[in-house]
């Protein structure tokens, strides 16, 4: 998106791994993506299925990064980095956690609740809370066959540890509305276990 907006034109970000960074020179392995660029969204989307695909990419993406989700995303890139999990996967793992942890309604005891989470957080899809978000989420999730746990997605439990270290160094994670640490990551990647 950046290439795009320096020159005045559209670009979409595709969901990481879709479109190969062949002949590319990524800045960082988990936030460079391949999109094409065109002067409008409409000529950009205007390629067919792979345009409806990717346009459809980029406003999932932009919609959950307005959701302000950031740890769904700092978690699920080392998953897609390290194991090669389709980022939106990745994020459809975490997510449902990443909501509890938000919402003023953790799923465990050992989420503490924050006053820092935000009130009424969890206003999607007729839910009133967080836990009843988290549990649509999963529902969709499960219609769209995805892994519900991360051991079901390849992932051992001795790397949680190094996956959080990484998680904390990603960007995304400053974009929550609770803030979050190495530990609070690693026991979002547990409950996602």
């Amino acid at each position: 998106r950046m290439p795009s907006s320096f020159s005045g034109t559209y670009g979409m970000k595709p969901t990481w791994g879709l479109v190969p960074m062949t002949g590319g020179m990524p800045i960082s392995y988990s936030v460079d993506h391949c999109g094409p660029i065109a002067g409008t969204a409409e000529a950009a989307a205007r390629s067919g299925a792979a345009g409806d695909l990717l346009l459809g990419a980029h406003l999932a993406g932009a919609a959950v990064e307005a959701s302000m989700l950031g740890a769904a995303h700092a978690c699920a890139n080392p998953l897609t980095a390290r194991y090669g999990i389709v980022h939106g996967a990745a994020v459809a793992l975490m997510l449902p956690h990443v909501v509890r942890f938000n919402s003023d309604q953790p799923a465990s005891a050992a989420l503490p609740e924050s006053p820092e989470s935000a009130a009424g957080y969890a206003k999607l899809d007729g839910c009133r809370s967080g836990e009843e978000l988290a549990a649509r989420i999963e529902a969709l999730r499960a219609a769209a066959n995805l892994p519900e746990r991360l051991r079901d997605a390849g992932v051992e439990a001795s790397a949680l540890r190094e996956l959080a270290r990484e998680a904390a160094q990603q960007w995304t994670a400053a974009f929550n509305p609770r803030p979050v640490g190495e530990d609070d990551l690693l026991c979002l990647y547990e409950l996602a276990f």
